[in-house]
């Protein structure tokens, strides 16, 4: 069942629309130019963005470092994923968004981390999330990477900076495109488990 809205929405300030290419290919918000991830859930009329506010925070403590679960059962072995709280937005009452870290490192047969896989490292992001009519607006966004070597960059960012903080790395010594490319692809499965969490729950409420 798709649950998705067709059209652009006005939201997070501004008129977006899904699918609208970077040069990397990455899909990105006209009015912020940064790269993100956008979807939502048709909920019943007059639902309260409270209760979405619920819903993101019991998904959140579902899916964390410290839940039963611990690591999504359809996630690649060795990533993982937290949260912080919900914030209100400072600018825009009725907007809020979550601060996230979905960790990855390759895991050889013995059980430790392959510390020769460029790709390893950490990916920060927020979900910002409001209201729009009947609709629940999610919007994965502000990625930022840090690597096993402390390797640095804004998904945005043509090329990671070094751990010298002044040096840009090329893709043969740090794959960059790749990197992006795998963890948009694993955040692309955490919102969509999001969004299923919410088109399942939103009843109980």
């Amino acid at each position: 069942m798709k649950q998705f809205l067709q059209i652009s929405v006005l939201i997070f300030g501004s008129l977006f629309s899904k699918g609208q290419p970077n040069k990397a290919g990455f899909p990105f918000n006209a009015a912020t130019g940064r790269i993100h991830i956008t979807d939502s859930v048709k909920l019943r009329p007059g639902y309260e963005i409270f209760w979405c506010k619920e819903l993101v925070s019991d998904w959140a403590n579902r899916t964390a470092y410290g839940s039963l679960k611990k690591t999504l059962f359809w996630l690649p072995k060795g990533t993982s994923i937290g949260f912080q709280s919900i914030y209100e937005s400072e600018t825009e009452k009725g907007k809020y968004f979550k601060p996230g870290q979905l960790d990855h490192y390759s895991i050889k047969p013995n059980g430790r981390v392959d510390s020769s896989d460029k790709t390893n490292g950490t990916v920060g992001f927020k979900i910002n999330f409001t209201m729009a009519g009947d609709f629940i607006i999610l919007e994965f966004t502000d990625f930022h990477y840090s690597g096993f070597y402390n390797e640095i960059g804004s998904f945005e960012d043509e090329q990671l900076t070094g751990p010298d903080g002044v040096r840009h790395l090329s893709e043969r010594e740090k794959p960059w495109l790749r990197i992006r490319r795998e963890n948009y692809a694993r955040l692309q499965l955490v919102c969509q488990d999001l969004k299923q969490y919410i088109g399942k729950h939103y009843k109980d409420h």
